[in-house]
Formats: structure tokens, sequence, C-alpha cells
């Protein structure tokens, strides 16, 4: 009995069907299917993760819109400037155009805290402006400025003098005794002092004012007085006491 031969494409082909389901068998298993956590989570669409949506989002971006667009905002840079020149503030924003605020003079303050009040101007009467000029600008030796209201200013360091003529129907009023002035040159001062015949003749703890002494407390003056009695000194710069 003779056994037929077998087709050797068949054979062929069955021999090699195997390798072929295992290479679709691998690939499967490879894949995920349908609707498989990624990374242990399941997408809230059902829709397996790309590695493209699970890149950062860049710093200023804003989601949420509609259509699932984002929108991104500019982020503000170390450094940059407006376009008025100044670096953007984070936090309030100025209104355009608003001048910084100006910075005011720090003034002394005692050891409470309070504001050490400053005397910035002296105030001598007299009957007669105009003699009271030409004497103060003689004895001090600067010009005086004039001010409405029947006065004249003296430029006196952070002091000014005021030198005010006082109504027709009343004396003037001396002042304090005495206003005091350091000065650079004394013995300059001293000779103006004694050609106008103002030099004071008072006696000061047993000298005479009106001359040129070193003073118990150290100060090296003089004292004048002027024709309304407002009493004078003159202390050489340098020696003043301030106490």
């Amino acid at each position: 009995m003779v056994t037929p031969k077998k087709n050797d494409s068949t054979s062929k082909s069955a021999a090699t069907k195997p390798a072929s389901s295992k290479l679709a068998q691998d690939k499967s298993a490879s894949s995920p299917a349908h609707g498989a956590k990624v990374g242990g989570a399941k997408p809230a669409n059902g829709k397996p993760a790309t590695a493209a949506a699970t890149k950062a989002k860049p710093a200023g971006a804003t989601t949420g819109l509609p259509g699932g667009k984002s929108k991104s905002a500019p982020a503000v840079q170390l450094g940059a400037k407006s376009p008025n020149g100044k670096a953007p503030s984070l936090g309030a924003k100025a209104a355009p155009g608003t001048p910084a605020p100006k910075k005011l003079p720090k003034r002394a303050k005692t050891s409470t805290g309070r504001d050490i009040p400053n005397l910035f101007r002296l105030n001598l009467e007299v009957g007669d402006l105009d003699a009271a000029t030409r004497f103060y600008e003689r004895l001090l030796g600067i010009e005086a400025r004039k001010q409405a209201g029947g006065r004249v200013y003296f430029s006196s360091g952070a002091v000014t003098l005021q030198v005010v003529q006082v109504p027709p129907e009343r004396k003037p009023h001396p002042s304090a005794d005495s206003l005091h002035f350091a000065v650079a040159d004394i013995d300059a001062v001293y000779e103006r002092a004694k050609a106008l015949g103002c030099l004071s003749r008072e006696t000061v703890h047993g000298r005479p004012g009106g001359e040129v002494h070193v003073r118990p407390w150290g100060e090296r003056s003089f004292y004048a007085r002027d024709r309304w009695k407002n009493a004078l000194c003159f202390v050489a710069a340098g020696t003043e006491q301030m106490g």
C-alpha cells in the first residue's frame, strides 16, 4: 500500500504558525488595552495618558478655558522694567504717572521720641526801621532783606534775625537779655561796634561788658546795645559754650 505524500507548502505553513502566534501574543501583552491604567491611575476621559500630556505647564499658564484651551500669562521676570523705567512691584499698583513720595528731612528727636522744636527766627523791635537797617548792616557786615509788613531779615546761620518797626503809638519792647552771635573775627566786629558807639557800659562778672574778654564760662566775647535797648553779645567762634 502506497502512502500519499503531503503537500510541502502545507507542512511549512503548519511549522511557522506557532511562531507567528507567539509574536502576536508578545505584542498584545506589551500594548496597554483600551481603558487600562497608566502609572497606577486611570485618566478621567478613559484614554491612555501620553507623554505630551504629562509635561509640566510653563510658568504663568492659565487653564480651564472653554474647549480645553490654555492661555499663557506673561510671567514676572526679575530685573525687568516697565515702560516708565521702573521695576514692576508685586502687590498694590500705583496710578500711572504717580511720582514717588518725597523723603522728608530727618528731625532731631529726644529720648522720648518727640520732635525737638527748631528755633529759626528771633525778633527785634525798633522805632525807626530805616535807621535800624543801616545800623545792623554796618554792625553785622551783611545786607538786610526787606520784607512786607515793615520789617527786614538778616541771615544769621540757622536762625534769621528779624528787625521790625512797631507802630508810632507804642515804644519798642527790648529783646531778652541778650542775643548771642558767634563770629569768626571778633576783633573786627568789636571795632565796628565801637565806631557805632553801641558798646555796653555794663559790668559782666567784674569786667566791662563793652570790652573783649574771656568770660568765666570760657567764651571770649563783648556786649553791645542798640538805641532801642536791645542787648547783643558777640562771641568768638570756637569758644561758644553749647552746654
